[in-house]
């Protein structure tokens, strides 16, 4: 499935409106249509209106979707999984919605949020598909704490570069 190309971010943004309107229920519908003209600049402009008018009637797990937010000592990938299965208890919520609750839980400096926010997913699947991506390097930046150094580098101090680097660096100057 290919993307389709805007003239403008407002082309995109009136497209996005009118997908999202015509996917409205009577209720909604009937709300939206009540709705000051020129009250609403844009997709988030809807999409957060939206949400804070209907946000009463939702059910527990659809709310607490959009009040979560990624722990200050939470792991990307333990969010995710917290993530996920909260959105599995509404598979009815539209995938839009879906994805922008995901993106407003993330940590405001999240390399993840800031690639949702450049470069939006078609979809929730695609989302958490990237989101692996970001996992893996947040994985292998952690520190790891239960590695002994000196068993790595031969009793040579840490220098902070990879293990492997060291070796060399270690072997080179030997010779």
């Amino acid at each position: 499935m290919k993307r389709k190309k805007y003239a403008s971010l407002e082309e995109q943004e009136a497209n996005y409106c009118q997908v999202f309107i015509e996917h409205m229920n009577r209720d909604a519908g009937s709300w939206f249509s009540n709705l000051h003209a020129g009250s609403i600049d844009s997709f988030d402009d809807l999409s957060t209106t939206f949400l804070k008018h209907f946000s009463m009637f939702m059910s527990k797990s659809s709310t607490n979707l959009f009040t979560m937010v990624q722990e200050k000592d939470e792991t990307l990938c333990e969010f995710v999984e917290r993530f996920k299965t909260a959105a599995a208890e509404h598979s009815d919520l539209p995938e839009k919605m879906g994805i922008k609750a995901l993106e407003n839980c993330l940590w405001l400096e999240s390399k993840f949020k800031e690639n949702l926010m450049l470069d939006e997913p078609l979809t929730p699947q695609d989302a958490l598909h990237r989101s692996q991506n970001y996992v893996l390097v947040e994985e292998y930046k952690a520190p790891r704490c239960d590695e002994d150094d000196s068993d790595h580098t031969n009793g040579a101090p840490s220098t902070g570069e990879p293990v492997m680097l060291q070796k060399l660096v270690g072997t080179s100057s030997a010779t």
